[in-house]
């Protein structure tokens, strides 16, 4: 019987890693697909109920290789079992996973039957310390999450040392609470970022300032911020310190809904961040459409025509300064719209097209990445 090399049953079963009976089926044919397999299967391990929890600790206790496999956890609880499971999982698998790289905590999939709804998972101090047990986690994720104060939130982030990448998304917390004069938060320049997104409501996140004053400006190189970051009450504080990062290279503006504010927002951040931006390394500029809902196709096509004339004001600085900057337009449909809203971008900004400088991306919206599992747009349209 003829055989393949291993490298092309390893792709095919990577290409079925969003097809989990497939992938169970594939590790019980031999051994040769098994190891692939499990390396697909367990990856990415979501933990939504206590149920699952316990299942995966049963798994571990029976086949503790598993452990080494799992580099991203997720935790998206439904909405009866928020604060348990969240607690629960960070504690009860702390040190238990040692190449976990990534902490997702997530708003739960139900929120897509509401979307006018606002509902956030709840973190206590005492989960945000569990997660500080985790010893090579470099990238947290925290989507629609709740803290009581933005001191837990310093402290979660001074206790993870080896932290690069921050998301915080629809991130809230209820009250600014008092930072001790020892704190870390009153060094500038202390916290190593390496990417860096903050996409949600700005004057809902008392003390944000503090957060940019300590970013250490040798090392971040990617920055991500809300279409309104340029109309909210911090937006003088971050135009006085965005000149000091110098080692950007990729800026990307993100449109979190679909509200007519949020899209007459972007052109003010725009003007506000690349006026500002003095940095010669960089090289993307992003429009970043992906978590947007509640809005028709044309909706994201006038914003993209209306913010059109600021973004090429703004990469037109003196010097050539952005001479070699890309802008790229994100947008989450299925793959057969790509051909529509490529033509559809590149006629909004058809100066950039004919310079050469403008890429159309479209993602395929799957998993916890995206606030659902497809982006209905309100024309019908996905």
């Amino acid at each position: 019987m003829s055989t393949f090399p291993q490298e092309i049953y390893d792709t095919v079963i990577d290409r079925c890693r969003r097809d989990v009976p497939t992938l169970l089926q594939c590790a019980l044919t031999c051994r040769a697909w098994a190891l692939r397999s499990r390396y697909n299967l367990y990856r990415t391990t979501t933990i939504q109920q206590q149920k699952q929890l316990y299942g995966f600790s049963q798994a571990l206790a029976a086949a503790p290789q598993i452990a080494d496999l799992v580099q991203e956890l997720v935790l998206a609880p439904p909405r009866d079992d928020k604060p348990t499971i969240v607690r629960s999982a960070a504690a009860a698998l702390a040190y238990k996973l040692p190449n976990v790289s990534k902490i997702s905590i997530v708003q739960p999939p139900f929120m897509i039957t509401y979307p006018g709804v606002c509902e956030h998972v709840e973190i206590s101090l005492r989960t945000a310390c569990c997660l500080t047990l985790f010893p090579r986690l470099t990238y947290l994720s925290l989507i629609d999450v709740t803290l009581s104060s933005f001191l837990d939130f310093v402290r979660l982030i001074t206790a993870l040392p080896c932290l690069t990448t921050l998301e915080c998304r629809s991130m809230i917390w209820e009250r600014r609470g008092v930072v001790a004069p020892n704190s870390p938060m009153n060094d500038p320049g202390w916290l190593g970022l390496e990417r860096l997104s903050i996409i949600g409501p700005w004057n809902d996140m008392m003390g944000l300032q503090s957060l940019f004053k300590i970013l250490d400006p040798r090392t971040l190189k990617h920055l991500a911020v809300d279409s309104c970051a340029g109309v909210s009450d911090i937006s003088d504080d971050i135009r006085e310190l965005l000149p000091s990062y110098t080692m950007l290279e990729t800026i990307t503006f993100a449109v979190l809904q679909g509200h007519q504010r949020n899209l007459d927002g972007l052109c003010s951040t725009i003007n506000m961040v690349l006026a500002a931006t003095s940095s010669r390394r960089l090289r993307r500029v992003c429009l970043d459409f992906t978590q947007t809902f509640n809005s028709t196709r044309y909706d994201l096509i006038e914003a993209v025509e209306t913010a059109g004339p600021d973004l090429i004001a703004g990469l037109s600085q003196p010097g050539d300064v952005f001479a070699n900057v890309r802008v790229e337009v994100h947008v989450a449909d299925h793959a057969e719209s790509t051909s529509w809203w490529r033509a559809e971008f590149e006629t909004a900004l058809s100066e950039l097209r004919e310079q050469g400088v403008l890429d159309v991306l479209v993602w395929e919206p799957w998993g916890h990445d995206h606030t659902t599992e497809e982006m209905h747009y309100v024309d019908g349209s996905v």
